[in-house]
């Protein structure tokens, strides 16, 4: 999911962004957890069952330097 704005300021352009990820699947599962038993039992240890989300955020300021002219056509006649 993401959301995202432009506004004019001064001579640019504002522009910022907001992504969100949420980790619809699992990285590993709650039936591996404790599949490994040497860790489980000698070290008191088990892989979390975790998911994966992130959340970025983005702004920039962007300068409109470059200034197009037209050619301006000369007729021969």
């Amino acid at each position: 999911m993401a959301a995202g704005v432009k506004l004019k300021i001064g001579g640019g352009y504002f522009i910022a962004e907001v992504r969100y990820l949420y980790g619809l699947t699992k990285l590993n599962s709650d039936e591996t957890a404790f599949e490994n038993q040497q860790a489980v039992w000698d070290q008191g240890y088990a892989d979390p069952v975790f998911k994966l989300t992130s959340l970025a955020l983005s702004g920039s300021y962007v300068l409109n330097i470059f200034n197009p002219r037209k050619n301006q056509i000369k007729s021969s006649r």
